[in-house]
């Protein structure tokens, strides 16, 4: 069974951390629920992601979900 580059990118954490940051950029807000389902992991490895990126200032963490820097400013 041969898995696709963009599904090995999906599963490593740097890439899906990207792909989460873009996803957040594009809808505006998101909730932790859809972003697990969406990335097809546990709401705590996006609890996670989200707490890292707001960290590093990629967006702006909110109870139950983010927000993009956008949408706040």
């Amino acid at each position: 069974m041969s898995v696709g580059r963009d599904e090995r990118q999906r599963h490593l954490p740097a890439g899906r951390k990207a792909q989460l940051a873009a996803y957040v950029a594009d809808a505006g807000q998101v909730t932790v629920g859809e972003l697990a389902e969406r990335f097809g992991v546990s709401i705590d490895t996006v609890r996670r992601d989200l707490d890292q990126l707001a960290a590093e200032g990629v967006l702006v963490r909110t109870y139950g979900g983010a927000v993009s820097l956008t949408t706040v400013f």
